[in-house]
């Protein structure tokens, strides 16, 4: 008897455990983090490194921190949509970069995740979700804890990876 309940024992932590792990995570969207945006965006001439914020509202802000030349420009997403550059800022109730600009993919597929974003896969510790959003077909990865990896935009030859400070 206790043979038996010892086998059902070790069974029920082997199928419990089996479970936790295809269970994926819900992708954190309230974050700051660092940014590179590979150069294939940008026709191979420069890379691009920006700081972001995203909140669970829905705001989202990208400062471009290099290359020099166009940093510190900023565009934010939230209850209006502006974009600024030094003093300089212009601010319209919706958003106006085509849906090819790097800034527009990247916050779209953050939108689109938020709302509708689907796991195709989850498997040692790492989440992939994939969708459609304004710029086209993405997937964005995250770890098992759903903390944001990379978000690839094929269409704009968009990839970007996510940097968190400790």
């Amino acid at each position: 008897m206790k043979r038996i309940f010892l086998i059902f024992c070790v069974l029920t932590m082997v199928l419990v455990s089996g479970c936790a792990e295809k269970t994926p995570p819900e992708p954190i969207l309230d974050f700051s983090a660092r940014i590179t945006v590979d150069k294939a965006a940008f026709s191979e001439e420069f890379s691009v490194e920006a700081d972001i914020t995203s909140t669970m509202q829905g705001a989202v802000s990208i400062r471009i921190t290099t290359p020099d030349e166009i940093a510190p420009l900023c565009y934010k997403w939230g209850e209006s949509f502006d974009i600024s550059l030094y003093e300089y800022t212009c601010r319209t109730n919706a958003g106006y970069l085509p849906p090819t600009s790097f800034a527009e993919g990247i916050y779209s597929a953050l939108y689109y995740l938020a709302r509708n974003g689907e796991c195709v896969s989850f498997r040692s510790g790492e989440a992939v979700f994939e969708g459609v959003c304004r710029s086209g077909r993405y997937r964005v990865t995250t770890d098992g804890d759903g903390v944001i990896k990379t978000i690839v935009v094929d269409e704009i030859n968009l990839c970007v990876q996510f940097e968190y400070s400790k």
